[in-house]
């Protein structure tokens, strides 16, 4: 096989098969797309990576998520780096930045890699051109996890963690201590893991017997000046809560902020506890109470369940799987407040 006939197979010239093997002018994205399809299906790569790839023994896999300055992430991508390690592969990192234009400028690029599977942490539920690019990728036998969040039509395999549960148990170690008062901080991932964490929420309340109040339910975005602003609105309020759910460590690094420069101290005149518990958390100066699961087994998860669908000989075939890490509560001292005495009966005041 050659540039001639990857030419012919592909309906153009040998000039544009050229330009998409060396990178060099401009070719259609389509057509980009048509030609590396053409190339993969018939096992051809240019110069030395031909044996590895016919063989299918390319020694890399994708890994792209939105935010590597975010702790979550940036510790995610170490646990895959250490699992391919052990496995024999090296990774293709990308960051794009939540920021959809440049997820889709990644996923244009990536498949120009030869990579075995691609492990991804999606911007948008909703977006139609990154689903695309990933079918596309999926249809050339490139198997596709997603982790910690999913796309709407549920095409792809997913690793995350079991939000509602995590949402749930941890408003109930709160009801528990006593509060009553519990609002949340939540993400603007509507139908993702945000959305497991409020319904948890919103489900222990009504468990307890207590009617949910929409002020105590604000959201924000994944940055820390907007859950600083969420944590104001709700501190603020004429009848502020006793504790607060954050439900993302950078929202939990903005109310953080808020606390410290309005001198409240976690633990005794507000109680907190964040989703993921990265070990930053670790460091502050009043220990964190967390809810979530190990970053290390969540990426070691989604490693082996990409590997069991490109070992498995039609393994670009299998339907889509779901995996589901159970979320841990690990309370060491922030979901408590002074005034707060525990030990309420469920229902009671």
């Amino acid at each position: 096989m050659n540039i001639k006939e990857i030419a012919r197979l592909s309906g153009v010239s040998s000039a544009t098969v050229s330009r998409i093997i060396n990178n060099v002018g401009y070719v259609k994205a389509e057509t980009r797309e048509r030609v590396l399809k053409t190339m993969r299906s018939v096992g051809y790569a240019p110069s030395n990576i031909a044996r590895s790839l016919s063989k299918r023994e390319t020694p890399f896999i994708g890994v792209i998520v939105p935010d590597i300055t975010n702790p979550f992430f940036s510790e995610l991508v170490k646990s895959i780096e250490k699992v391919a390690d052990r496995n024999g592969f090296s990774i293709l990192f990308f960051d794009t930045d939540e920021n959809a234009e440049k997820e889709h400028a990644v996923l244009r690029t990536i498949k120009e890699h030869w990579i075995r599977g691609l492990l991804m942490t999606p911007i948008s539920w909703e977006d139609e051109v990154t689903e695309r690019e990933l079918l596309s990728l999926e249809d050339s036998g490139i198997p596709v996890v997603l982790m910690d969040r999913n796309l709407h039509r549920n095409n792809f395999s997913v690793m995350m963690v079991n939000n509602f549960q995590g949402g749930y148990n941890a408003t109930k170690a709160l009801l528990d201590l006593g509060h009553r008062k519990i609002a949340i901080v939540v993400g603007p991932w509507q139908d993702g893991p945000g959305d497991g964490r409020i319904k948890g929420y919103l489900q222990a309340l009504r468990d307890y017997g207590i009617e949910p109040r929409p002020e105590y339910q604000v959201g924000s975005d994944f940055q820390v000046e907007g859950s600083y602003a969420a944590c104001q609105l709700l501190m603020e309020q004429p009848d502020p809560p006793t504790a607060i759910l954050s439900c993302g460590n950078t929202m939990t690094f903005g109310c953080l902020q808020y606390f410290r420069e309005h001198a409240l101290r976690i633990g005794e005149d507000i109680g907190l506890i964040g989703f993921d518990d990265v070990s930053v958390n670790r460091l502050l100066e009043g220990a964190l109470s967390t809810v979530g699961c190990s970053l290390e087994k969540l990426g070691e998860e989604a490693f082996r369940l990409m590997a069991q669908r490109f070992r498995e000989e039609q393994g670009h075939g299998l339907p889509p799987e779901m995996r589901i890490l159970p979320a841990e509560v690990k309370l060491r001292g922030s979901e408590r407040q002074k005034s707060i005495q525990s030990g309420c009966v469920k229902g009671g005041e």
